[in-house]
C-alpha cells in the first residue's frame, strides 16, 4: 500500500551507520524507505549480513510502523482541519448570502411600504376638497354673522394672503372661518390681558353688550359707545 511519506528516525540512522559496509547501509536505508512509502517487506537474502538485517529490521518494524502511523495521524488531522475550515468557510459564506438576501427582502418591504403610504397620502389629499381662499366680503359678512368683533377683516385678509393662506409649519389651510376664530379668540385674550387703556374700553364696551345681551329680551341697539370721560366733563351735570 503506499503511503504519502513516513518519518524517518534518529534511531534508524544510528542503526544504519552502525552497519560495516557502505552496500550495507544503502540496503538497510533502502529498506526502511521501500517499507515507509510502498509497505514492501525487505528480502535480505542475497546479502552477505542477511542474519544481521534480518535481525535489525525485527528491531526497527515497530517503531517504523508507529512512525508510519503518528505520521499518517497527522495527515488526516490536517485534512480533517483543511475540511472543517472549507466547511467553516461555505457556512459563513452562506450565512453572509442569507444576511444578504435578508437586507434585500427587508430594503424591498421598506419600499414597497413607504410607496404604499405615499399611494395613500396621495389619494387622501385628492379626496380633500380643495382649498379655495375667501375673498375680503366673505371674510367680512363672515366676522358680522358671527359677531367676531375682535377680528379685523382687513388684517386678517392682508397676512393670510401675504403668507400665501398656510399655517404652522407651512400647511396648507384647510377651514378659513376655523382660522378667523381662533384669530378672534386669539385677539380677544390679548385685549382682555392689556393694559392698554384702549383695549380696556374696549373691553368694558363689550362687557356691557355682552350683559345687555344675556338679560333683555328686547331688541338691542347695534353697537354701544362708551368713551372716557374726565372730571371736568360732568361739569354741570349736577
Amino acid at each position: 500500500m503506499e503511503r504519502q511519506g513516513f518519518l524517518f528516525l534518529k534511531s534508524y540512522y544510528e542503526a544504519v551507520m552502525g552497519l560495516d559496509d557502505d552496500t550495507t547501509k544503502w540496503l538497510y536505508v533502502e529498506a526502511i524507505i521501500r517499507y515507509g512509502t510502498y509497505g514492501e517487506m525487505p528480502d535480505f537474502a542475497d546479502s552477505k549480513n542477511a542474519a544481521y538485517l534480518n535481525g535489525l529490521w525485527k528491531l526497527t518494524i515497530p517503531t517504523l510502523e508507529r512512525s508510519i502511523k503518528n505520521y499518517q495521524n497527522r495527515i488526516d488531522k490536517r485534512k480533517e482541519r483543511i475540511n472543517k475550515d472549507k466547511d467553516t468557510d461555505k457556512d459563513k459564506e452562506k450565512d453572509r448570502d442569507r444576511d444578504k438576501d435578508r437586507d434585500l427582502e427587508r430594503i424591498e418591504n421598506e419600499l414597497e411600504t413607504n410607496q404604499e403610504r405615499m399611494r395613500n397620502e396621495s389619494e387622501k389629499r385628492e379626496a380633500e376638497p380643495r382649498f379655495s381662499p375667501p375673498s375680503l366680503d366673505e371674510i367680512k359678512k363672515y366676522i358680522i354673522e358671527n359677531e367676531l368683533s375682535y377680528t379685523s377683516a382687513d388684517s386678517f385678509y392682508d397676512y393670510y394672503t401675504s403668507c400665501g393662506w398656510v399655517i404652522g409649519n407651512n400647511k396648507r389651510m384647510k377651514d378659513w372661518k376655523a382660522a378667523i376664530r381662533r384669530w378672534d379668540k386669539k385677539e380677544r385674550e390679548e385685549k382682555y390681558n392689556s393694559t392698554n387703556p384702549d383695549d380696556r374700553l374696549h373691553n368694558a364696551a363689550r362687557s356691557v353688550e355682552e350683559f345687555y345681551g344675556r338679560f333683555n329680551t328686547s331688541p338691542k341697539p347695534d353697537r354701544l359707545h362708551v368713551s372716557a370721560r374726565t372730571p371736568e366733563d360732568y361739569e354741570g351735570d349736577f
